[in-house]
């Protein structure tokens, strides 16, 4: 009887341990995914605000230059 509950807990144990291993695996996956996520929203964020400074420069100059073309005429 003792020797069949030893090896039902070991057995038990072992499963335990095996699923907190794939739950730790989940985890991990799961962190890079969304730093990954994190790191590419930041970038495309980054880019659309340079897109957004060269247009609004691009919208002073074009605004500068009818200014001076209307002082000329």
């Amino acid at each position: 009887d003792v020797q069949k509950w030893r090896k039902e807990a070991e057995s038990s144990r072992a499963e335990a341990d095996k699923f907190r291993e794939e739950r730790e695996k989940t985890r991990k996956e799961t962190e890079e995914k969304i730093r990954l996520l994190t790191e590419q929203h930041r970038e495309e964020c980054r880019k659309e605000k340079k897109r957004a400074m060269v247009s609004s420069e691009e919208n002073v100059k074009v605004h500068s230059l009818r200014h001076v073309g209307g002082l000329l005429r």
